[in-house]
């Protein structure tokens, strides 16, 4: 009976500490914003990251000129490209992190 105990007891333990490591995934980098135009909500624009020469997601703006992409990476460095221009280059990023950035153009 002891035994049985000791055996429940390690396979428990190995579940426990199995799910524990399963458990925590890495999340992704997000990057979100409103682009606008002469201070209005720019609909319909194309906003895309990209890592190492990879379109890795992109987003459409809303009627409320908001999008958000999402970089799948752990600490690497993005490009954002805003209708088909990059306005930032070279963003080093933690996984994880959240970062909001804001564009007004002339769309």
């Amino acid at each position: 009976m002891n035994r049985f105990k000791t055996l429940k007891f390690y396979l428990l333990s190995i579940a426990v500490l199995t799910g524990t490591a399963v458990a925590q995934p890495t999340p992704p980098h997000d990057v979100f914003g409103q682009i606008t135009d002469n201070g209005e909500a720019a609909e319909g624009i194309t906003v895309e990251a990209e890592v190492n020469g990879d379109i890795v997601d992109s987003d459409t703006t809303d009627s409320n000129g908001d999008y958000q992409v999402r970089i799948p990476y752990q600490d690497s460095t993005y490009n954002l490209i805003v209708d088909g221009t990059e306005e930032r280059s070279g963003v080093q990023i933690e996984s994880g992190m959240s970062e909001n950035y804001d564009k007004e153009g002339d769309y």
